[in-house]
């Protein structure tokens, strides 16, 4: 059997045409609903007591949900079982949408820690819960440590990884905290 003029050119483009209809659908199941992910290094792996860690995130829509995950690496040298820490969420320079404390557990009861790691060095990531920002534009996560210790040794990065949410209401509160406030007049949520 013979081909045909242009029957070679036919297939070759439909093969293009599978092969790029393949591609569009292995890269979209690639797609990733991280919006923000930064860290803060400290110096020497020391946490200053008064040293308050700000990150700064740029949103441009105000119907989306987030999902807020602190991301903390550690080290050998940090003394205790548990890191307690204060966070508050601002929209630009308005009052604070968020004010909570977290205990964010960095070993379990034996000692061993809890992170993924080496030599060292473990990273955990704690789920702090849901955000939802009512303006576009700039907006602050603040966190600071709620240790006695004036030099807290043995944190090396601190870090925040705000996702899309897939959840369409929107959230009433952070869930899994301890003394957990809500401040926000504009919402209608029930504390």
């Amino acid at each position: 059997m013979t081909n045909l003029p242009g029957t070679k050119q036919r297939q070759l483009l439909c093969h293009s045409l599978w092969l790029w209809l393949l591609s569009i659908v292995i890269m979209s199941g690639c797609y990733h609903a991280t919006t923000r992910h930064s860290y803060h290094s400290f110096t020497h792996e020391v946490w200053e007591m008064q040293d308050t860690v700000d990150f700064e995130v740029t949103t441009a829509d105000s119907l989306i949900h987030y999902t807020l995950a602190i991301d903390l690496r550690n080290t050998n040298d940090f003394p205790y079982q548990d890191l307690p820490i204060f966070i508050t969420c601002t929209e630009g320079d308005s009052l604070p949408l968020l004010i909570d404390t977290l205990s964010l557990s960095l070993a379990n009861e034996s000692g061993s820690w809890r992170g993924k790691g080496m030599g060292g060095l473990y990273q955990t990531t704690h789920h702090a819960g849901m955000l939802h920002f009512s303006h576009t534009g700039s907006h602050h996560i603040r966190i600071a440590h709620l240790l006695p210790d004036t030099l807290l040794k043995g944190i090396s990065d601190i870090g925040i990884r705000l996702e899309k949410s897939q959840r369409l209401s929107r959230p009433a509160s952070i869930r899994r905290k301890i003394n957990s406030k809500m401040v926000n007049p504009q919402s209608d949520d029930p504390p």
